[in-house]
């Protein structure tokens, strides 16, 4: 069985990398095989500094995670709203037969 530096080698992560960083890779790998949360160190520091429990660090996290989420959702459909628009001038710019002088 190999130990979890010689995995994040074999994947090509990045040895000199933040601290914080090889936590949140790690804690995504943990997360992703067994779909439930789990806290790093650095997590469990700031709960202990600001004295809030696990629950209220988790929903905290959830909350932030889908305010993310819907924050790039407006964005894709700005997006996609802007590229109608433009597809509609482009349009209306072809069918425009007038001539230039």
């Amino acid at each position: 069985m190999k130990k979890v530096g010689q995995l994040m080698n074999d994947m090509g992560f990045n040895k000199n990398a933040s601290e914080s960083t090889k936590e949140a890779f790690l804690k995504h790998l943990m997360k992703a095989a067994e779909g439930v949360q789990i806290l790093t160190p650095t997590e469990k520091k700031e709960i202990e500094e600001n004295g809030i429990s696990k629950i209220q660090f988790h929903r905290l996290t959830e909350n932030q995670n889908l305010q993310n989420q819907n924050q790039i959702q407006n964005k894709e459909i700005r997006i996609e709203k802007n590229i109608e628009q433009a597809k509609q001038l482009s349009f209306s710019f072809l069918e425009d037969d007038r001539e230039v002088s």
